[in-house]
């Protein structure tokens, strides 16, 4: 963790409000923000072929409860391991009480 990031409180809208986002490519991310092709969701298996929307039969049992959308969603709430976009988005400034991003 960085000097910023312990500045920052993370309060995700994919937990609360935000859907989840569909891909062009037919893969399933946290929320529109993420479809960057970003690093951190390729290295964590957002982008694996079993999670294809073509490879599965109940999107909700073989995606989104999935151990990759499980884990992402247990660290992301602890304020552990999350990707920039999301620092970017839902991160509040502790000491201004702002969002990073307006």
């Amino acid at each position: 963790m960085t000097e910023l990031d312990s500045k920052i409180e993370l309060k995700p809208k994919c937990v609360s409000d935000k859907e989840p986002a569909l891909t062009a490519e037919g893969f399933f991310l946290p929320c529109c923000w993420c479809d960057r092709r970003n690093k951190y969701f390729i290295e964590k298996g957002f982008l694996n072929k079993e999670l294809h929307i073509s490879n599965v039969n109940d999107i909700v049992s073989e995606i989104f409860n999935s151990q990759t959308w499980i884990k992402f969603f247990n660290e992301i709430q602890n304020g552990n391991d999350y990707p920039s976009v999301c620092k970017e988005h839902c991160g509040i400034n502790k000491i201004t009480n702002k969002k990073i991003i307006k």
